[in-house]
């Protein structure tokens, strides 16, 4: 055993043979056309020494491998393997070369080819043996999860079923036991109902048995002294009788006396009726007093229970209500119970049938997949095209950009060799002087034009106050916005400021509302009154540094939202060597006859010689400025025969420079 192992040491001379090495008997049947080239120096070589033949170069390879297998091995270190020798081996224990290792490891090789894989395909049509796949493996433990939630779910409905059951058994007795009492109250506010009203039918008796016997008493006095002055009466009269009878003079005086009598005995009469009377009215009040203190707590004592009645009718309400939302919320409850039941019906329905529902879903989901990978790989295609057709799509808008700027510098070129005043007309697309072509104007635009593209329209000439010109420009068109218009042009010129790094650019603006009164108003500081200018340059109105474009359109907003005249927007560009004007005039704000005459004042301004502000602001615009008309003129004949007669007009400034 030692020796078989001796002999399996390898010299650091000799190479190593790897596990998947090839037996002699196979090296045989190697395609040699897998060897790589010889090269040209080789080849010659070979050809001088007369190659053997292929049968020549098996042998040779052969006698060498077996001369290595018998040929001794040595190390350079020394084994601490015992070696055997071959005497010392024991009985039925062969000795191991490496030709039967060689054979060995190749039946070894024969016997795994020849056993079947478990993921064979020749067996996987087995039932039996097949292996899940992990999809269905994922659907049976998510519905094995899904059941166990729903069927916590449902014990936890269920507690809360039953709690709230508990809850409206209790909520019941406690409407039960409320209800008793209620009614224990009712029964004793009747019965006190009763009583008050037998004791105030017992009030009521006495003070009317009093009022009675008052009045009997009242009623005996005057029947009393009705009989006394009936007894004297007949009295008098039968002395009276017996005086006439007895006719003596004597008695005349006696009878005077007795009518004296008479007369006292009446006032008598009257001033004990007064007296009794006198004392009758005070028994009266105070017997009514009492009969009202009387009344007062029991009235007081009716107010309080009625209120207590009133009390518990409301909570007897309010407890109804809760009976009520406890009935609504146990009817939703059940409901739920219901739904979850039916769920879970359903549910275990599906599970028996699981089978067939695994068989339809993985139908169904490679379906879905087959259909995914046809939409994925058409949205691919046509997220390509998009992508292609967007790069396009920027190319040619960019190749449009560089055009319209390349366009609007030559057109601004052209015009200012042209040198006449320039006018851009708004108007409807059906228009009769534009398709019958009667008037022609340096730009016409249509209604629904964007205020921003007419803006890019004139930026050229915008920015050439920047190079040493001033600039003036109309807008009579009140469909575009003039605030907008200086908004976009203010917005140019800060853009060109920040490009040009060698030249330091100020801006200053002033806003003055010019009425056709000729009254001038400083709108930057809250409308005051300013005295009638005579150069436009030396406006003495407050001025405001532009820095940051957004605020800059805030402020002009705030301080034109109320006026009515003509406004005039003035930016003073200052730079190093000179000063520069930048004007924009708001004319939309006036009505249509009083732009038409404005227009009339511009052609005729070399021929009048007028100091209102109108008159100086068109005498600047006209001869020291380049000058742009913005006009909606509505097919007015009036307005567009002075614009084409403007756009037919040279401009001073022009030929000047």
């Amino acid at each position: 055993m030692s020796s078989a192992m001796s002999n399996t040491t390898v010299s650091p001379k000799q190479k190593k043979r790897p596990l998947n090495a090839k037996s002699p008997s196979e090296i045989n049947q190697i395609d040699l056309s897998n060897k790589r080239p010889k090269t040209s120096m080789n080849m010659n070589n070979d050809q001088e020494s007369s190659i053997p033949p292929l049968p020549k170069q098996r042998l040779q390879l052969q006698q060498q491998q077996q001369q290595q297998q018998q040929r001794p091995v040595t190390s350079r270190y020394p084994s601490k393997i015992p070696i055997f020798s071959d005497r010392d081996q024991p009985k039925g224990v062969r000795r191991i070369f490496s030709a039967d290792y060689d054979n060995a490891w190749s039946s070894i090789q024969d016997r795994l080819a020849r056993k079947s894989s478990v993921n064979d395909p020749k067996t996987l049509h087995i039932a039996q043996y097949r292996r899940p796949t992990k999809s269905a493996q994922d659907f049976r433990i998510n519905t094995q999860e899904k059941y166990y939630a729903l069927n916590e779910e449902f014990k936890r409905l269920q507690t809360e079923y039953d709690v709230d059951k508990k809850e409206f058994e209790s909520l019941k007795r406690t409407f039960k036991t409320t209800k008793y009492s209620i009614d224990e109250v009712n029964d004793q506010l009747s019965i006190l109902s009763c009583r008050e009203m037998d004791k105030e039918e017992v009030i009521l008796k006495e003070v009317k048995h009093a009022e009675e016997a008052a009045k009997f008493k009242l009623k005996k006095l005057e029947h009393g002294l009705l009989d006394q002055y009936k007894e004297i009466e007949l009295q008098m009269k039968d002395e009276l009788q017996d005086a006439k009878d007895f006719d003596a003079s004597s008695w005349l005086d006696e009878i005077s006396k007795l009518e004296k009598v008479n007369e006292e005995v009446a006032k008598q009469l009257e001033e004990l009726s007064r007296k009794e009377k006198e004392q009758l009215e005070p028994l009266q009040e105070k017997l009514e007093k009492e009969h009202k203190d009387k009344l007062k707590p029991k009235t007081d004592l009716q107010v309080q229970l009625t209120q207590e009645v009133n009390d518990l009718q409301k909570e007897l309400e309010e407890i109804e209500v809760k009976k009520r939302n406890a009935k609504m919320k146990l009817e939703k409850e059940q409901n739920a119970v219901h739904q979850q039941k039916v769920q879970i019906t359903t549910l275990e329905h599906s599970m028996i049938n699981f089978h067939s529902t695994k068989r339809s879903m993985q139908e169904k989901i490679l379906e879905i997949e087959k259909r995914l990978a046809e939409l994925q790989a058409s949205d691919k295609e046509k997220q390509d095209i998009y992508d292609v057709t967007y790069d396009k799509h920027q190319i040619l808008k960019n190749k449009i950009r560089k055009h319209d700027n390349l366009r609007r510098i030559i057109e601004n070129s052209i015009m200012n060799y042209e040198g006449l005043f320039r006018v851009y007309v708004i108007s409807n697309s059906n228009s009769s002087f534009i398709n019958e072509s009667q008037y022609s104007f340096n730009r016409v635009f249509d209604s629904d034009a964007p205020t921003s593209y007419i803006s890019e329209e004139f930026s050229c000439l915008v920015k050439q106050s920047l190079t040493g010109s001033n600039v003036s420009i109309f807008n009579f068109a009140a469909s575009h916005s003039t605030i907008d218009l200086l908004a976009y042009s203010t917005t140019a010129l800060v853009t060109k400021i920040s490009t040009l790094n060698k030249k330091k650019f100020e801006l200053g603006y002033q806003c003055v509302s010019i009425s056709l009164n000729n009254d001038c108003l400083d709108l930057l500081n809250s409308g005051t009154k300013l005295s009638q200018f005579r150069d436009i340059t030396k406006i003495s109105s407050q001025e405001m540094r532009i820095e940051d474009g957004k605020d800059f359109t805030k402020v002009v907003e705030q301080v034109t939202e109320s006026a009515s005249n003509i406004i005039l927007h003035r930016i003073t560009i200052e730079a190093k060597g000179y000063t520069r004007i930048f004007s924009m005039i708001d004319m939309s704000r006036i009505s249509k006859p009083q732009q038409i005459q404005i227009l009339q004042k511009f052609i005729s301004t070399t021929q009048t010689h007028s100091s209102t502000p109108i008159d100086i602001l068109l005498s600047f615009a006209y001869t020291n400025s380049k000058c742009l008309f913005i006009v909606a003129p509505d097919e007015d004949v009036e307005q567009l025969d002075l614009l084409q007669t403007i756009n037919s007009t040279d401009s001073p400034y022009q030929r000047k420079s």
